[in-house]
């Protein structure tokens, strides 16, 4: 009676054990099921489910990639590309073409041919699309649009600069006309005139101050002569 009892507690503790064991082993089963991040596949292993990762994988859930691309210098959200034989890489640029370069590290300029109309400068935005931020006093899609305080600005420049060159004609004109009266003497014989003139004019003022003292003589002895008949 005793050995029966023991041979059935033994046999419930068997049972028990196998119970556990299938428990454990589906559990294990639906974790690699699970957790192989679809770069493995499951097996049992020593009654026990693990990943078994395909190449370039590795880790408990085959989460660690171990290729050429795990070390990829892609810049601006370029997607890395691994070669036929999984040694090397290459980087796919994204779509929107901005980016260029054995890793997408250059940007495309697309203000390379926008002036703004030398009033303003260049903004590239994401889209491609570029953006004329323009200086004080203009405006417009390419700034090409003068304000009121531009234009007077400008008339006033305009007018002042023809002034300059007028005056510097003028000066110019006079200096040469100068030099060439000087070369056939002419110069100096106006100068001779205008002095002749001068002196003339000179002579004539003394010569007029001369008969008024007289006339005033002439006055004052008449004026005495009266007074003594008298």
């Amino acid at each position: 009676m005793s050995l029966t009892f023991t041979n059935l507690q033994n046999t419930s503790q068997a049972n028990l054990q196998q119970l556990l064991n299938i428990l454990q082993s589906n559990e294990d089963l639906n974790s690699c099921l699970i957790d192989c991040s679809n770069q493995g596949v499951c097996q049992q292993v020593n009654q026990t489910f693990v990943c078994q990762c395909n190449q370039n994988y590795m880790g408990s859930s085959c989460q660690t990639y171990t290729g050429a691309c795990s070390r990829n210098k892609c810049l601006n959200n370029a997607t890395c590309v691994n070669t036929l034989n999984m040694t090397s890489y290459k980087c796919e640029c994204p779509s929107n073409g901005l980016f260029y370069g054995q890793y997408c590290e250059n940007r495309i300029n697309t203000c390379q041919n926008v002036t703004c109309s030398l009033h303003g400068f260049c903004i590239s935005n994401q889209n491609l699309t570029t953006q004329c931020k323009c200086f004080y006093g203009y405006s417009g899609e390419i700034c090409d649009v003068e304000s009121t305080s531009i234009k007077i600005v400008k008339v006033v420049q305009w007018t002042t600069t023809i002034i300059c060159i007028i005056c510097i004609v003028i000066f110019w004109m006079i200096t040469i006309g100068s030099d060439i009266l000087s070369y056939f003497g002419i110069g100096d014989k106006l100068i001779d005139i205008e002095k002749w003139k001068h002196d003339k004019l000179h002579s004539n003022q003394i010569e007029d101050e001369k008969r008024k003292k007289n006339r005033f003589k002439d006055r004052k002895i008449h004026t005495m002569i009266y007074i003594s008949k008298k």
